[in-house]
């Protein structure tokens, strides 16, 4: 069983590349999600297809030259999609990297927190508290390496978090995720937090998630 304690320096590299893959893990999700939420755009990636196929068998022929590129133009849409999404999440990670997590101890000073989670001298699971306010905090940073999602790692990394929030008198938590993340959604709603705010933004549905500590 993984074992939850606060981070180190020694951990940052570990940290990193959970963060890091973490986030290309999610990319098939997030970019799958984000063409679903465009207009017009879930119609024609189904669409791709069977217009290919059609265009394909009558290939020499005008009407076959124009569904082709009926074809492509259909396809193009959802690819812009996926490149822009890409590109957004890169720079993301890029600046996430020389954000927070760039100087970590100094980031997350009490009663701010950073924990992992570690298994046969393994770091294998992150998360963080970032104090807002002496009443409001946010669950910042929760990542676990593949193939120990839904094993317990997640939640006991929450359960740790949510109990330095209260210890240090904290009142609400919130946190931000997307609908491509139903797995978080599910454990963060089964450890007690609740809807409080759903909106869109590149293509994206967002979810603030709030916990009242008192």
């Amino acid at each position: 069983m993984a074992q939850v304690r606060r981070f180190k320096d020694a951990d940052k590299e570990a940290v990193h590349t959970l963060f890091t893959n973490g986030m290309k893990d999610n990319m098939n999700a997030l970019i799958w999600e984000a063409i679903k939420n465009v207009p017009g755009v879930k119609e024609a990636c189904l669409a791709v297809p069977t217009l290919a196929l059609i265009g394909a068998r009558s290939f020499r022929s005008s009407s076959g030259f124009s569904l082709l590129f009926t074809t492509l133009a259909a396809a193009a849409v959802p690819v812009a999609v996926a490149v822009k999404l890409w590109s957004s999440l890169r720079d993301y990670v890029s600046h996430s990297l020389n954000d927070d997590l760039k100087n970590i101890l100094d980031f997350y000073k009490h009663p701010s927190a950073f924990w992992v989670a570690e298994l046969d001298g393994e770091v294998v699971g992150c998360t963080a508290l970032q104090s807002h306010s002496a009443d409001l905090a946010e669950l910042r940073r929760m990542s676990v390496k593949a193939g120990l999602r839904r094993s317990g790692v997640a939640k006991k990394l929450g359960q740790t978090l949510i109990a330095h929030a209260k210890a240090t008198g904290h009142k609400k938590v919130y946190l931000v995720t997307t609908s491509g993340q139903k797995p978080a959604l599910a454990l963060y709603k089964r450890l007690g937090w609740y809807e409080a705010k759903v909106w869109q933004s590149h293509g994206l549905t967002f979810h603030r998630l709030e916990l009242d500590l008192e």
